[in-house]
Order: C-alpha cells, then sequence, then structure tokens
C-alpha cells in the first residue's frame, strides 16, 4: 500500500488557519502523499505560509474561485488518487490510511467517501444526526440531498478527472455538482468513517443560506434533463422539498442559537429568510419570534431595574456592618486556590475560552501546556513549553523570554502564544512583548493576561513580583510592536470582584457568578490581550 495521494489545498485569504491544515496532512498515519497548495489569488500571507513547508508544492493563480482552484491543483498533481482540502479545515491523522484502505477493498469505484465532524469556532464538535451509512443506489440519494456533506471526505481516483471537472461557473455547490456527475456516470462506494473537521466560522460560504440554497436548486436542476425512469423524477421531487426544509432548519436553528448566545436580535430574519422558514416551518417560525421577543422584554426590565437599584442602593455613613470581614489578614493569602479556585482564574479561562479557536498548530506556553490541551481540543499539532530552567519537567526550551539571545527560537515559529499571569514577573516586560511578536508566524496570535488589582504573592514568587498593569498601560506596551487594529484589550472586574479576590475568596464561595461579569473599568482585576501579528 505505498500509492502516492495527492492533497490539493485550496486557499483564498485563509493564511491564518492554512498551517493547522499542512499540519494535519503532515502527521498522517499514512506515509505516501504530496501536498499541493493552490493560491487562488489571496492578499494576505498565504505564499509566505505555505512556502515555509519543503513538503508543499505552491502554485499561484489569479483569483477565480474554488471550483477552478481544484481544477488547478487536479492538473499540478500526480497522485493516484485525489482528496480536496479547504485550507480552513483539516484532515483527521488517519483519513488517509481509510481512505486508500477502501480504495483497494473496492477497485470498481471511482471515489469513496467517508464521513466528517462539523466544528464550532470553539474547536468543539457540534453534535449532529448523520443517519445511516448509503451503501447502495448512491445517485438517487444525491438527488434527494447532498449526503457526502463535505468535500475533504471524498477521495477520487485520477481517473475521474479524465472525464469530469469541477464547474467554474458556479460560485457555490460545487462539490454537490460534481457527486451528481460522477454517481450519475460510475460506482462509489461510502463508508461511516470519520475523515475530516469542518470549521463552522463566520466567514464560511455555507452561512449564507440564501445564496447556498439557490445554487443548490440550480445544481439539482441540472439533473433534470437526464432523469431517467419513475424512481428518480420522484427522487427529484422529494430533494427540492428536502433541500428547502433543510436550508429553512438551518436558519431556524442559527437564529435560535443567536438568541440564546446574544440574548435577543434586534433584526431576526430578512425577508427572503422569514418567506423561506415560514413556508416549511410555520409553528416553529411563531415560536422563534416569541422567544425573541420573551428575551428583548426580560433584558429590557432587568436594565431599568438595575438603574432603579442603584439610584436607591445608598447605605448611609456609618451604617455599614462589616461583619466576617472586619478583619486585617485576608481569607487566605494563596489568592483563594485553597477555597476552591482564585477568582481572576474566572477571567482568565473566560477570556481564553473565548478565543479558544486560535489555539491551534504550533503553540506556546510558559511553565507548562495546561492551557494549550484545555483550550486547543484536538488543534494542537506541536505543543512547547518555555521555562528558565532547562531541567523543568515538560520544558521543551529554556531561556529568558525579555532576552533575545537567551532564546533559541528562529523568527516566525508559532501559530499561538498563551503568556497568562507571568509578564509582571519580567523587568523587561516590552522586550518580551517584542520577543512574542518576532516568534510568531504572520497570522499567529498572543493571548496575554495581566494582573491589575492584586495580592501580591506571599510564597517563593514574592521578590520576583515586580508590576501590576491597566488596561491604558498595555494598549501603550503593544502598541511598540502591533498594530492598533489588530490588538484588543479587555479589563475585567468591579468592586465585588477586586474586594473578593483581595480578601482571598476561592471561585466556589461566589454563588452568583453574574457578581463577577459586571465591568467595571476602575476595578481592573484582570487584564487581557489578545493581538494578532500582521
Amino acid at each position: 500500500m505505498n500509492e502516492i495521494v495527492s492533497v490539493v489545498i485550496t486557499c483564498y485569504n485563509h493564511a491564518s488557519y492554512l498551517d493547522e491544515a499542512i499540519g494535519s496532512v503532515l502527521y498522517q498515519t499514512y506515509p505516501h502523499f504530496e501536498i499541493v497548495v493552490v493560491d487562488d489569488g489571496s492578499t494576505d500571507h498565504t505564499k509566505a505560509v505555505a512556502t515555509n513547508y519543503r513538503e508543499v508544492k505552491y502554485v499561484w493563480q489569479e483569483n477565480q474561485g474554488l471550483a477552478a482552484a481544484r481544477n488547478t491543483g487536479a492538473k499540478e498533481s500526480s497522485g493516484k488518487y485525489l482528496v480536496f482540502l479547504d485550507a480552513d479545515d483539516w484532515l483527521y491523522k488517519d483519513a488517509l490510511q481509510q481512505q486508500v484502505t477502501a480504495m483497494l477493498a473496492n477497485p470498481e469505484s471511482m471515489a469513496v467517501a467517508g464521513g466528517h465532524d462539523k466544528i464550532d469556532v470553539d474547536g468543539k464538535i457540534i453534535p449532529e444526526d448523520h443517519g445511516p451509512v448509503v451503501d447502495a443506489d448512491h445517485y438517487l440519494h444525491l438527488l434527494k440531498g447532498n449526503f457526502i456533506g463535505m468535500h475533504a471526505a471524498v477521495m477520487y481516483r485520477r481517473e475521474v478527472f479524465d472525464t469530469l471537472q469541477y464547474d467554474p461557473s458556479l460560485k457555490a455547490a460545487e462539490d454537490y455538482d460534481l457527486y451528481l456527475k460522477l454517481a450519475r456516470k460510475f460506482p462509489i462506494y461510502a463508508h461511516g468513517g470519520k475523515i475530516a473537521g469542518y470549521r463552522i466560522h463566520g466567514n464560511n460560504m455555507s452561512r449564507n443560506i440564501p445564496f447556498m440554497l439557490q445554487h443548490v436548486l440550480k445544481v439539482l436542476g441540472r439533473q433534470q434533463e437526464v432523469l431517467f425512469g419513475d424512481d428518480e423524477k420522484k427522487a427529484f421531487a422529494e430533494g427540492v422539498s428536502i433541500w428547502n426544509k433543510y436550508y429553512a432548519g438551518v436558519i431556524l436553528d442559527q437564529k435560535l442559537y443567536q438568541i440564546h448566545k446574544k440574548g435577543y436580535a434586534r433584526n431576526l430574519l430578512t425577508n427572503e429568510e422569514r418567506e423561506l422558514v415560514w413556508n416549511n416551518f410555520p409553528k416553529r417560525t411563531l415560536s422563534l419570534y416569541f422567544q425573541n421577543n420573551k428575551k428583548r422584554v426580560k433584558k429590557i426590565v432587568k436594565r431599568i431595574i438595575g438603574r432603579n437599584n442603584t439610584a436607591h442602593d445608598k447605605t448611609k455613613p456609618g451604617e455599614i456592618d462589616f461583619g466576617s470581614f472586619k478583619r486585617t489578614t485576608p481569607y487566605s493569602r494563596d489568592f483563594g486556590f485553597d477555597r476552591g479556585g482564585a477568582i481572576d482564574r474566572y477571567y482568565i479561562e473566560g477570556f481564553l475560552e473565548e478565543n479558544s479557536g486560535d489555539v491551534k498548530g504550533r503553540v506556546l506556553e510558559i511553565a507548562d501546556n495546561h492551557y494549550t490541551y484545555m483550550f486547543g481540543k484536538g488543534k494542537v499539532v506541536v505543543s512547547d513549553v518555555l521555562h528558565l530552567h532547562r531541567d523543568h519537567p515538560g520544558a521543551t526550551i529554556a531561556g529568558d523570554l525579555s532576552k533575545a539571545d537567551e532564546i533559541p527560537i528562529p523568527d516566525n515559529q508559532f501559530d499561538c502564544i498563551i503568556l497568562t499571569q507571568t509578564l509582571h514577573f519580567i523587568y523587561d516586560y516590552e522586550k518580551a512583548i517584542q520577543q512574542c511578536h518576532r516568534i510568531l508566524k504572520p497570522g499567529g496570535v498572543l493571548l496575554i493576561t495581566v494582573p491589575g488589582i492584586s495580592q501580591i504573592d506571599a510564597g517563593g514568587w514574592k521578590d520576583n513580583w515586580l508590576w501590576s498593569f491597566t488596561a491604558r498601560s498595555m494598549k501603550l506596551i503593544f502598541a511598540k510592536n502591533f498594530n492598533s487594529p489588530d490588538v484588543t484589550i479587555e479589563s475585567y472586574g468591579n468592586v465585588f470582584s477586586a474586594t473578593a479576590f483581595l480578601w482571598g475568596l476561592g471561585l466556589s464561595e461566589v454563588k452568583d457568578t453574574g457578581l463577577l461579569d459586571e465591568k467595571d473599568s476602575c476595578y481592573q482585576v484582570t487584564v487581557a490581550v489578545r493581538a494578532v501579528k500582521n
């Protein structure tokens, strides 16, 4: 089993994801492959990322769209089998092994198709009911819907592209078009093995539902002239209905998620979306509007009540009962770790969770890689740990982050650097930020948190604690190395969380975490920065 598999990765302005796509191929259990990256006229640093790998054949073309880019990749490749991967998706480690095995077991099939997972922006698998594997009548099933779903989960024999191509005139659903033509003409084989991860993010073309439905129905309509017999005609009619219901359901699911995530949506549905969902699911549409209005009213009432409570909550001087806080020593000198966890970790881990999509590829963390794997969730290809001492358990790199000559790291190495609660121990903190910028790849992300209002460590780090920071100071520090539009700074905390943190209360003792969520920039417990190298 040593046939070459050509993996064609198409990329248009997705350089920030490309490393992970390439890495997913390089770490395959099946060793016989070539990688062809087709740059479809990108204006970002796609070329720099692709040419950084000696294993990659880089091909550039004027922007012509996904279909043309895949056709170019097929021409530029040489393997017996072909797999097409978008730059923002990735293959699972045994993907090629599974597909080649299926090809050898089904020599009459011109393509084999496996399954895939949809992955959200936080790196979590989106639960789906994929249904049973289609083991016969593949063309009929494709008339009713695209049971394959993701082109990276398909492996083709090269001969397919002697007679078929992706249609460059299609701006979407070009893969579905090819599947229909393929299954009409050749035998194919489908299995249930998971092959790839399909990343769902704000820039997915498939998020534009009316646009996608229009093109899917256009592609399906092309099959009318080749339909044969009542079974195929019936399947075609079912397909038109199924596609309308499918995309109407996707819209409703997306809007419901938006309501729960953001509270409510001001402009819930466009006219086009409203017509589609109403025609297919009138009861669900009414329920959606009801829930949205309920959330909206609830939020308005909460805001009014909160404003009134603030206005009347004026305790007179001398009326305060200090109770348990009438003392001059904290409940914990270990930041509350010994009482159920430190309160600032609520902010730190919340920040990392919010930006977990950045924790991918090659990641560097300080002291250990706990957060790398906690928030990388299968997206990390290489994990490095930087520590001052080479013999520190788990350390892969030793050196002082503020001294370039003591860090044996070349430029442009990391997709992500996690630097939590470290900068305040570094005297030349500006140099440390400069080094982080240097060793990040173009498009790489630095995720950093620093203390604002805080205890000073009472243990071994006491004499090394040098600084506290504010959002304003971090803005000035980062302006020296990163472009302002590429830096997002957030402060977390309020008078309650700052006071509780100083007293050393444990996170588990704060029963209502809503008290921690309120932000008051005059009480900055933790400051967090997300900075992109461009």
